[in-house]
């Protein structure tokens, strides 16, 4: 495995350039600290299960995810994208080769002020043998980011049914009567960590959810790994009611918080 950072540059024949064929991860950093690591390797496996990807050491990837986080302090996420490697042309897959490991790191804006969402008209596709992971083929999301009004916070993916699955950067979870509700992702849509914590944590109904439940939801609420768990202010227009104890409580639990609530 190649270990890239800074200005380090990949090579023209990455498989990851050709065909989006690798996987990535985005953590939470706190003081250099990675509170979600566990669950994200724990996906990262999957997925390089998934799409045997083969030379990979998971320890040797928690080592350099480690050191980086050490020697980037100040950052509130780190990136990290696994290639296959590099190959000759075609879709077949080397029998040999050596992935890449590309580091990358940020800060957070601002938490604004209204978080704002609404429903996107650029549908997932269904493939349930990349459903769950996060490879690297994410033109959906951008097609639906490039859609979404500057001023939205999220908006709300659905399969071809028009079922709701999640939004472009986070899992959905809604409140109805009374209960957590969270979609399905053995079909499409991503496996989130925050999601995997939350369903740890509560009571959570894991269903169809449709565009209607969203409409008589109590609370909605979004999940990401490096925002933790954001309380929706406006659905489509319709302001939302104040979040209830049992979501601030879980809130106040959460390993990692990008807005706090009142």
């Amino acid at each position: 495995m190649r270990v890239l950072t800074g200005n380090a540059e990949v090579a023209s024949t990455d498989r990851g350039l050709h065909y989006g064929d690798g996987l990535f991860e985005t953590l939470r950093c706190q003081q250099g600290e990675l509170p979600l690591i566990d669950a994200h390797l724990r996906r990262l496996s999957r997925g390089i299960e998934r799409l045997a990807i083969v030379a990979v050491d998971l320890a040797s990837i928690r080592s350099e995810l480690s050191l980086y986080a050490r020697h980037h302090r100040d950052a509130d996420w780190i990136k990290l994208i696994l290639t296959r490697g590099s190959g000759t042309r075609g879709y077949a897959p080397p029998q040999t080769t050596v992935p890449n490991l590309v580091l990358s790191h940020g800060n957070l804006p601002a938490a604004p002020e209204r978080i704002s969402v609404t429903i996107s008209d650029v549908p997932l596709p269904t493939q349930p043998l990349l459903a769950g992971i996060k490879h690297l083929n994410r033109l959906p999301q951008v097609l639906a980011r490039q859609a979404a009004a500057d001023a939205c916070y999220e908006a709300m993916m659905c399969d071809a049914d028009g079922h709701i699955v999640c939004g472009i950067m986070s899992n959905v979870f809604a409140r109805i009567d009374n209960q957590l509700v969270t979609p399905d992702t053995s079909q499409c849509g991503v496996d989130g960590v925050m999601r995997e914590w939350v369903c740890e944590c509560a009571s959570v109904n894991v269903r169809t959810l449709t565009q209607d439940d969203l409409q008589r939801a109590s609370e909605l609420l979004l999940t990401n790994a490096v925002r933790g768990i954001v309380v929706v202010d406006d659905f489509e227009g319709r302001p939302m009611p104040a979040p209830s104890d049992a979501t601030r409580d879980l809130i106040t639990r959460a390993p990692v918080i990008y807005r706090s609530v009142a």
